[in-house]
This record gives structure tokens, C-alpha cells and sequence, in this order.
């Protein structure tokens, strides 16, 4: 899997150098080839249940995260560097798997490094899931491993983070930016609500 983010990463910042124009950079023609190699490599990493089931085994790790690491890069991937057809259906079908798969995760137990990629993963699928009845349940993830547990508050700290895995500003950045603003928003109305609800106290 690591060898595969590898991959995309090159292949991003190609991308990226090729939007703003900067000479030196891969042409077209050598972009479309190569995101095509790079995304049959991606599709063809196993799942964690074939993993499992296989005699290859996980070596480290958690299989659960290696799922959800995996189901993110496609997301990335359909959205980013090689957008496909009924990009809004394939696209429903990835968060509906990415939710599933991390329901059973225990957010509050990561340590720091685990909990970085954890919010990478929630806001690549968060975005991905704009007009989707999962988006509510990624932005409540969101609000717990973002600001509860690593303690960010604004965007520009969130986006430190997730640029350090799969991440193309000119493509994620405007999504994730209003991703955290309902994070805000959500976190702002239930310390609101604890404030109205909480006991009287005399004086």
C-alpha cells in the first residue's frame, strides 16, 4: 500500500505542477498515461478481508485502518486524479463502505500518529460524502478526532495535517474548508446546547 501512496503522490504533484503551468513538468498525454497505471495498481490492493483469508498476512498494524486507508486512497483517487463516470454514485458507494468500515474503529484510543491519519481519512471521506446522508456522521467523527482529541480549531491547522498523506490543494481544499466549517458549526451548537441545559447555579 505504501508503494501505491507513493504513486499518487508523484502523480499529484505532477498534476499540481501541470495546473499552474510550470515548466519541466510531465505533459499531458504522459499524466493520463501514467494516473491510468497508478490507479490499476491502487484497485488492485487487496482488501483487508482478502488479507485475512489469504496466506499473505498483515505483518503490523490494524487491518480495520488498513481498510479504511485503502477505501480513502480510491476515494482520492475517483475524485482526484482519475474522476469516472456517475462520479456522484461511485463516489456514494465509497463513503457508504468507508463509514461502515470505520464505525467499529475506537477513535478515542489512537495514539497521535494513528489519530493524524484517522483525520485524513474522515475528511477525504467527509468531502466525498457533500449532499450524501453520511456527511452528519463524518462531521461529528470529525468534531472528536479534530478538535477533541488533536486539539485543532481552524482549517489551517487541519489542512498541516492531511497534507502529509494523499492531498491536491487545487482539488480538496474549497470542500475541506467548508467540511470543517459545518465541524464549527456542529461543535459551537452543542457547547450552546450544554450551556442551556446545564443546572442553575445560586449565587
Amino acid at each position: 500500500m505504501f508503494e501505491s501512496f507513493e504513486c499518487i503522490v508523484s502523480l499529484s504533484m505532477a498534476i499540481e505542477h501541470y495546473l499552474e503551468g510550470r515548466p519541466g513538468g510531465l505533459t499531458l498525454g504522459q499524466i493520463v498515461r501514467t494516473r491510468l497505471a497508478v490507479q490499476k495498481r491502487l484497485l488492485m490492493l487487496p482488501t483487508a478481508g482478502e488479507l485475512r483469508s489469504s496466506t499473505e498476512a498483515l505483518l503490523s498494524g490494524d487491518p480495520d485502518l488498513y481498510e479504511c486507508c485503502r477505501l480513502a486512497a480510491i476515494i482520492f483517487s475517483v475524485a482526484v486524479i482519475y474522476p469516472t463516470p456517475n462520479q456522484f454514485g461511485a463516489l456514494q458507494t465509497l463513503v457508504r463502505q468507508l463509514k461502515t468500515e470505520m464505525e467499529g474503529n475506537e477513535v478515542r484510543t489512537y495514539d497521535l500518529d494513528c489519530l493524524e491519519l484517522l483525520l485524513w481519512i474522515l475528511v477525504l471521506g467527509g468531502v466525498a460524502a457533500l449532499g450524501k446522508v453520511e456527511r452528519p456522521w463524518f462531521v461529528s467523527n470529525l468534531e472528536v478526532v479534530g478538535m477533541e482529541r488533536l486539539n485543532l480549531h481552524s482549517w489551517d491547522s487541519v489542512e498541516q495535517v492531511v497534507r502529509q498523506f494523499l492531498w491536491l490543494d487545487s482539488a480538496c481544499s474549497a470542500g475541506g474548508y467548508q467540511l470543517w466549517e459545518e465541524v464549527k458549526i456542529s461543535r459551537k451548537e452543542k457547547l450552546s446546547s450544554c450551556l442551556l441545559f446545564s443546572p442553575m447555579q445560586l449565587i
